[in-house]
């Protein structure tokens, strides 16, 4: 791919810093047209991605898996899992914390 548009191809949504763009380009000519243009267009709706991963979450048995045999020692088992970021309990894993909607699948470095 090398960046060139071409007839017929559509551009996804690409968010850009306008400021940071016009701050970047040279002087040319209608500079002053497409900065009123880029600084009249709408902002969009958007929000920095958070990245999280999710722990394991303990609690702890006092009685055996019937009920009602007290175990000597209480037993550590996983009952779920919860979001390093806001703390926020899942009973299993998902893509994105419900609390606090960080992104939780794994980020390629």
């Amino acid at each position: 791919m090398d960046g060139i548009m071409r007839k017929n191809e559509t551009m996804a949504d690409k968010y850009i810093n306008a400021t940071a763009l016009l701050e970047q380009m040279p002087e040319v000519p209608y500079k002053g047209s497409l900065r009123r243009v880029l600084m009249q267009a709408p902002a969009a709706d958007v929000a920095p991605v958070r990245h999280g991963r999710w722990i394991p979450d303990y609690d702890y048995a006092e009685y055996d898996y019937d009920g009602c045999t007290r175990l000597p020692e209480p037993r550590k088992f996983q009952d779920g899992w919860q979001c390093i970021l806001c703390g926020q309990y899942m009973p299993s894993e998902a893509n994105y914390c419900p609390n606090c909607g960080a992104d939780m699948r794994e980020v390629d470095e």
